[in-house]
């Protein structure tokens, strides 16, 4: 009796994490991690691929771009690439025939020489827009427009991020002199990446071809082709990650408002960004800029939009338009490069909701890329296309 009540129980554990597995099977962490109805989207144009985002930021959708890169430059276009982080590559309560700023651009160049491509990564902090220009560089992709959305919370993204770091090609003679110093802060992570993965390695190499890890091979082959629902076990397990966290932490910010009189929009506050944070990314910003204009780019800075607020600012208001009066000072005597102000563009009712219920401050509906696109047209505008077709 006790037998067959173990192997019903087993059994019963198997049906149960089959359906728990099943209905994770389409669960992204990145879109997840975007908050609350907000999820990312692949824009195009005429069937064309006009960006990459993180699920593809690898060569495939790298190829996918370049690919539409080359072919718009053999059709005598100019192109203007966008690089930045989530804000572009998301759309709030997508609904179908929603688009994104790059695609609403491309139809507003429809009369012009210009088409529109993006390349972004989510919480990209300036060294990894510089790993992602270089991306496009790497595969001779370069262009006649760079677009550059300033986003402040993303300063105090640290280090720079793996993925990019290893998505590059080594750095070139040009790269080396005009951006030595962000050149030497990235070599000096991915000299850090190789050694933690060599020591792994050299742990693996223990049990190499050896009948434990063969065994272990085999046994994973088995459960991953005759095990229903295995297959979906990472997502299960980032699911139940994500959840608990979420959770503990709403549990906590619930409690804060219950005991605060405040209204949830009232109280969002980020903390402040350390000064050195400030300043490593700004080196990675001015290396970055120098590159392209080495390039021939003619470049577009501009200040995020970001949610409107009736009460305190969400950032240290004093730290953050400092930040941008400085990349303003720094940039208004260059003919070469534009700084644009967006912050305020975009009214209440096109942004969402984070996880926790609080005001997502940085990811809007279909409506807010309409008019980001709208006013980074118009900028667009005021600068001479060289090769415009007649």
């Amino acid at each position: 009796m006790k037998a067959l009540f173990s192997v019903s129980a087993i059994i019963s554990g198997f049906v149960i994490y089959y359906f728990i597995s099943k209905s994770v099977s389409d669960f992204n962490p990145v879109n997840f991690g975007l908050g609350e109805n907000t999820s990312v989207k692949t824009g195009t144009y005429n069937n064309d691929i006009v960006n990459t985002f993180p699920s593809i930021i690898d060569f495939n959708g790298l190829n996918s771009v370049s690919w539409s890169f080359k072919k718009y430059k053999k059709e005598k276009h100019e192109i203007a690439l966008i690089i930045g982080a989530s804000q572009i590559h998301a759309i709030n309560r997508l609904n179908q025939g929603d688009k994104l700023t790059v695609e609403y651009l491309n139809e507003l160049s429809v009369n012009k020489n210009i088409r529109y491509l993006q390349i972004s990564s989510p919480n990209a902090n300036f060294f990894d827009l510089f790993l992602l220009y270089k991306s496009s560089r790497d595969m001779g992709n370069i262009p006649d427009y760079l677009i550059l959305p300033l986003v402040f919370d993303d300063l105090r993204e640290f280090p720079v991020q793996e993925q990019l770091i290893q998505l590059v090609k080594d750095f070139d003679t040009t790269e080396r002199l005009i951006c030595a110093p962000v050149v030497k802060e990235i070599e000096l992570e991915k000299n850090t990446i190789e050694k933690a993965k060599n020591k792994n390695a050299i742990q693996r190499n223990a049990t190499l071809n050896t009948p434990q890890e063969i065994l272990e091979n085999n046994l994973l082959i088995l459960l991953n082709d005759y095990l229903p629902g295995y297959k979906y076990r990472r997502n299960l397990s980032a699911k139940l990650e994500i959840f608990y966290s979420v959770s503990v932490t709403g549990v906590i910010s619930n409690t804060v408002n219950l005991l605060n009189s405040e209204t949830t929009q009232e109280k969002l506050r980020y903390p402040d960004i350390p000064t050195d944070l400030i300043n490593w990314n700004k080196q990675a910003l001015t290396s970055l800029v120098n590159l392209a204009q080495y390039d021939g780019c003619k470049i577009i800075l501009y200040r995020q939009p970001i949610r409107p607020t009736e009460g305190e600012f969400y950032h240290n208001r004093k730290q953050y338009d400092s930040f941008f009066e400085d990349v303003k000072n720094e940039y208004q005597k260059n003919n070469q490069v534009k700084v644009a102000d967006f912050e305020n563009i975009v009214p209440q009712k096109y942004w969402g909701t984070t996880n926790l219920g609080e005001p997502d401050v940085f990811h809007f509906t279909s409506t807010g890329h309409s008019l980001l696109s709208t006013k980074i047209d118009s900028i667009i505008r005021t600068i001479p296309v060289s090769n415009a077709l007649q």
